[in-house]
């Protein structure tokens, strides 16, 4: 996801206060992915249905 969008959730989160924008700019990676089998990346602009969509057919619980 963007860094906006991680500061954004960050920004709710109850540790918030316990460290910013500057660090987490330290941590931050683009792309930052696990490398697991079968991991899927949800595109930014992907709505709740087009993910819903996505993972029922990645799982298999669909015949997409």
């Amino acid at each position: 996801m963007p860094f906006a969008e991680t500061m954004r959730r960050h920004a709710i989160r109850p540790e918030a206060d316990s460290f910013g924008e500057t660090e987490m700019r330290d941590w931050y990676l683009p792309n930052d992915l696990l490398g697991i089998e079968g991991e899927q990346v949800i595109a930014e602009g992907s709505n709740c249905e087009e993910t819903v969509r996505m993972v029922m057919a990645s799982s298999g619980l669909t015949a997409e």
